[in-house]
């Protein structure tokens, strides 16, 4: 009898030993909407003059989108969007073709789509 009460006391020391964390909840799901994803990727890959979004940005090209940098950047896009269109050295177009505020966020919720980064809509 002692011993069958020492090896429960030993089985459950062993299978105890470590502390019990809860799983972390599952991710929320986020209805993108559909409309915003496609035109969104219309204006990612929309050809102005000779150059596109997709042209610098996509993956494999010089200078590809990053989940993490894309990230940091995300709640600034505007301004940056705005920045790489009207820029000499970028795109360098007279007039910038991501205007409206509709524009805008179906370019980021494509974007969000295609990199994971929902939560930061």
């Amino acid at each position: 009898m002692l011993r069958i009460i020492l090896s429960f006391i030993f089985l459950g020391s062993v299978y105890a030993s470590g502390t019990f964390f809860r799983p972390p909840p599952p991710p929320r799901t986020q209805n993108l909407d559909p409309q915003d994803l496609k035109k969104g990727e219309e204006i990612y890959r929309k050809q102005v003059g000779s150059q596109s979004c997709a042209g610098c940005h996509h993956e494999g090209q010089k200078q590809a989108f990053r989940r993490r940098s894309l990230s940091r950047a995300f709640r600034k896009f505007g301004e940056t969007i705005r920045d790489c269109q009207l820029d000499a050295g970028r795109m360098g177009l007279q007039v910038a073709y991501v205007e409206t505020p509709e524009d805008l966020q179906a370019i980021k919720t494509y974007l969000a789509k295609e990199y994971r980064l929902e939560e930061y809509l």
